[in-house]
């Protein structure tokens, strides 16, 4: 797999994008299995339009059930590409995130 990085033996990260132009659309995706503080493996799955916070949803998994996560984490990764999405070209920030806004009270 293409835009994989692995920091460390039980991270896992990829950054997926769906780029139409035409059809106005900028989307990216994002799948990784972390470690908890716990030991428990979880899959991380954060999706939304390119320069917006999108949303995140959390999937835990006991340490025993570590393959199960990989195994969720590549059913979400063929769902994605079924869509159109394609591993991140370039280099950048793999997440990514809406500039800061001043607040100005009064």
């Amino acid at each position: 797999m293409a835009n994989v990085s692995e920091g460390g033996s039980s991270s896992l990260h990829i950054v997926l994008e769906r780029v139409d132009p035409v059809r106005n659309i900028a989307r990216y995706y994002v799948l990784s299995i972390e470690q908890t503080l716990f030991a428990k493996h979880t899959l991380i799955r954060r999706w939304g339009r390119i320069g917006c916070l999108g949303r995140e949803r959390l999937q835990f998994f006991r340490n025993e059930d570590a393959p199960r996560a990989q195994v969720m984490l590549e059913t979400w990764l063929t769902r994605k590409r079924k869509r159109g999405y394609a591993p991140r070209s370039g280099t950048g920030t793999p997440c990514p995130t809406l500039p800061r806004q001043r607040i100005q009270l009064k």
